[in-house]
């Protein structure tokens, strides 16, 4: 049975495609069911929509607060009901709220150290980061080989009970897929 996953971007949505095809030739078992941007002009939200995805968007300038947007972001995903939610280039940073409410649940593929490392290129900046700087250097990040976390850490936190009542275990060959590609 395919994980239940929701994808949030902000921009091409290249990383989408990426999984958009890896889903359509069967070398990932997600059910891609949202694809959320904060930026409504987006072009990853016409790939989405392309490939029959559904797609939601507002910006962010729209809320008061950081956590009054993640609680409208969150109203529009759990109605689809993600075990999965994969941040593909999702340029904003989460509230505590929202981490919380996904918490073993968020992959962020795009990890930009916000805010020193924004943008593109986000990789080859830190990779080249003196050893001095601590921004670059302290804990795991999926997709920086040298500093990567281990598969258990990943999956025991995926492996936890959702606040939706279901086991996450569906998602965790989907993290051990991901994380063996770095």
């Amino acid at each position: 049975m395919a994980c239940p996953t929701a994808i949030l971007i902000s921009g091409s949505g290249t990383n989408l495609q990426s999984f958009i095809d890896q889903v359509g030739d069967g070398r990932l078992d997600l059910d891609l069911r949202i694809v959320f941007s904060n930026n409504p002009d987006a072009y990853g939200l016409q790939r989405a929509a392309k490939a029959g995805i559904p797609t939601e968007s507002f910006g962010h300038r729209d809320f008061p607060s950081r956590e009054m947007f993640d609680r409208a972001v969150a109203d529009i995903l759990d109605v689809y009901e993600p075990e999965l939610i994969i941040l593909a280039g999702f340029m904003r940073i989460l509230s505590p709220w929202f981490v919380r409410h996904y918490e073993g649940r968020i992959l962020n593929i795009h990890p930009a150290l916000l805010p020193k490392y924004p943008g593109l290129n986000t990789h080859e900046r830190v990779l080249e980061a003196q050893p001095g700087d601590e921004a670059a250097h302290q804990g795991g990040r999926v997709g920086q080989p040298r500093h990567g976390p281990g598969r258990e850490d990943l999956v025991h936190g995926l492996g936890r009970e959702s606040p939706l009542g279901r086991p996450k275990a569906k998602c965790d060959n989907i993290v051990h897929s991901l994380c063996s590609e770095t």
